[in-house]
């Protein structure tokens, strides 16, 4: 182990020549969307190790420009490298990230971030770009509905910002990062999928002053019941800048006010959104 606790950031910026480590915040400014919590980065490495360890040799290979150690020792130090510190485990551990070598992601592939998830191929074109520095966000309450599929969160429009995704209860988009300025209007659009002939309600929270909760003064940003719906709002002057969380709501009969409560059929999607 010698050769990881003696090793400095710059072997790893040598590696990746035009992209160097850089934060999830950062890389989330340039659209990458590849954010993981500290739990996700562990959670990379240990599903690359279990689907594609033969990437994290190469990786090791190409870092110390020799092909001395067996495999298993290999993946040891750089799992070391990017998830501890001095021995101990990193307070921000590093994770790996993937794409084309002009630094694209046109399929929108994303390694797994548990190693019980289902392994699946790395696209041909793709490649080991950088390791990127986690981040965590505060710990919220759960709110999800009782019946999940009859009403989903479809798409996400704020500013020229969109997202779109499928059914489900309860999705955590972490890896989805909304840009705002405080003092700024922006412009949002709603729209939901259905699998019943019924228009969704909509509710949106904003946590702004990054507290942990969505309970604030002024933080229901939408509670509205149309689908579409489109509307404006304007982040506070007094908005925390950093990285928070935004929740949204899509319901069957009205959902329910409290960000933080159950209710009949729909979906929960959390964002995160970086306040400038």
């Amino acid at each position: 182990m010698k050769r990881v606790n003696g090793l400095k950031h710059a072997v790893l910026l040598g590696l990746f020549s035009s992209v160097s480590l850089f934060s999830a915040q950062s890389q989330a400014d340039e659209g990458w969307n590849d954010i993981l919590t500290k739990q996700e980065a562990t959670g990379r490495f240990e599903w690359i190790e279990s689907c594609h360890s033969y990437m994290l040799v190469d990786l090791w290979e190409r870092i110390f420009g020799s092909l001395d150690e067996d495999d298993a020792t290999k993946i040891a130090q750089l799992k070391a490298l990017l998830l501890e510190k001095e021995g101990s485990p990193a307070a921000y551990p590093q994770y790996l990230t993937f794409g084309k070598k002009d630094f694209t992601n046109p399929e929108n592939w994303y390694a797994g971030t548990d190693k019980t998830q289902s392994c699946k191929a790395i696209p041909s074109s793709y490649k080991v770009l950088g390791a990127i520095t986690s981040f965590d966000l505060q710990t919220y309450c759960n709110s999800a509905p009782t019946h999940a599929g009859f009403i989903w969160v479809k798409d996400v429009t704020i500013g020229n910002q969109t997202h779109s995704s499928g059914s489900g209860g309860y999705t955590n988009q972490f890896a989805k990062v909304f840009k705002v300025k405080r003092e700024n209007t922006y412009n949002y659009n709603l729209q939901a999928g259905y699998a019943i002939n019924s228009p969704a309600s909509w509710k949106m929270w904003i946590d702004y002053n990054q507290d942990g909760d969505f309970s604030d003064s002024g933080e229901l940003i939408v509670h509205q019941y149309n689908d579409p719906d489109s509307g404006q709002f304007t982040v506070p002057a007094g908005a925390k800048p950093g990285y928070t969380k935004m929740r949204l709501q899509a319901s069957y009969s009205g959902g329910t006010i409290d960000p933080c409560g159950g209710f009949f059929a729909g979906e929960i999607e959390d964002f995160v959104l970086s306040v400038e």
